[in-house]
């Protein structure tokens, strides 16, 4: 398939940054997604389970876990205005946010089979990364720490007093980004480092936006990698994948059709 040795070296990059690097609540495309879409993606749901890839976050009060304090306090210390500004857009929106690095549009009107091949492949990145925050319940940097600021907050944030919304391993927005960047990756090779680059920075801004801790946005490039890898395998998705090369490209195949109208795929039940 085309690309496919750039696919297979953003997996790798992915997986080896993992070391020591830094339902989604963002809007995915610049206007929200149609109220009729399907939530429906390439996998079943159960083919890629969190607890295969994910170990347990640091444990309060661990070495691991003052590094992660550390890390959130430094950040927000050191973030200059116009940082601080992309963070809060980064948490706002999605697609929007990768089309520099992408080098077009990504929206209905210029790109429909590429914005039909990422939202699918959010809805398959969603599964493990909701299954995995209900499971770990790990409290986010802003609901442990006295933070000067938090995104999405008009006034100083204030610590709650007893939080009960544990959510911030792994981190959705991260996962999300990661997803994204993984896709256009194959679509756009020529601009892989670019794409590459723009998702880690992205999930640099959860830590700077005081939601997340560096260790949550790492899991969720693990997450995204495999869900990627997973879904490469798919028949569905290599042809969705290649309409999105095609119409990257300029070219038009009669085998893709309207992207808006092809009937949804039925999910088994399992």
């Amino acid at each position: 398939m085309v690309g496919i040795r750039v696919w297979l070296a953003a997996v790798a990059m992915v997986l080896g940054l993992a070391a020591g690097a830094p339902a989604f609540a963002q809007q995915a495309e610049r206007e929200p997604r149609p109220l009729d879409e399907h939530p429906q993606g390439y996998l079943q749901g159960d083919e890629i389970t969190y607890l295969a890839y994910l170990a347990a976050p640091p444990a309060e009060g661990s070495a691991q876990d003052q590094l992660d304090i550390g890390a959130v306090k430094t950040l927000q210390a050191g973030v200059t205005e116009d940082r601080w500004k992309q963070a809060q857009a980064d948490a706002l929106y999605l697609f929007p946010q990768f089309e520099a690095a992408f080098g077009a549009p990504i929206d209905r009107q210029h790109a429909p089979h590429l914005v039909h091949l990422l939202n699918e492949a959010l809805r398959d990145v969603s599964w493990p990364t909701n299954a995995g925050k209900g499971y770990f319940a790990r409290a986010r940097p802003y609901q442990r720490l006295q933070l000067a600021r938090v995104c999405a907050e008009t006034a100083g944030p204030q610590l709650p007093p007893d939080p009960t919304d544990h959510s911030s391993y792994p981190s959705g927005h991260a996962a999300a980004g990661w997803t994204t960047a993984l896709v256009l990756a194959q679509v756009a090779p020529d601009n892989a480092q670019a794409i590459l680059a723009r998702a880690d920075d992205y999930a640099l801004s959860r830590i700077i936006c005081g939601d997340h801790f560096p260790t949550d946005v790492q899991a969720s490039r693990m997450l995204a990698a495999a869900v990627v890898a997973r879904e490469a395998t798919v028949p569905a998705f290599q042809r969705d994948l290649a309409c999105a090369i095609g119409e990257h490209a300029g070219e038009t195949s009669a085998a893709c059709g309207p992207a808006a109208t092809r009937p949804p795929r039925r999910r088994s039940a399992r």
